[in-house]
């Protein structure tokens, strides 16, 4: 998709010039709430930072131990 101007025009030339770090869309944020309508959702952008080492097997496999999952009661 090519933009004129803007922060949109910002985030892909980011996105371009960066193989490591991503700006992206919550593409799937409507899915998980119940006001699935909401103008919002489309609003929030998250960063990929695939090179930082939360990202790494070794981080991980170091830390499986202190992963939790919380549940919502609520939904």
């Amino acid at each position: 998709m090519v933009l004129g101007a803007g922060e949109l025009l910002a985030i892909e030339e980011f996105n371009r010039e960066n193989d490591l770090r991503k700006i992206t869309v919550m593409n799937f944020l409507s899915k998980w709430r119940i006001f699935k309508n909401a103008i919002w959702h489309s609003q929030l952008y998250y960063a990929h930072v695939f090179d930082h080492e939360f990202r790494s097997l070794e981080y991980n496999e170091s830390h499986r131990s202190k992963v939790r999952v919380l549940t919502n009661p609520f939904l």
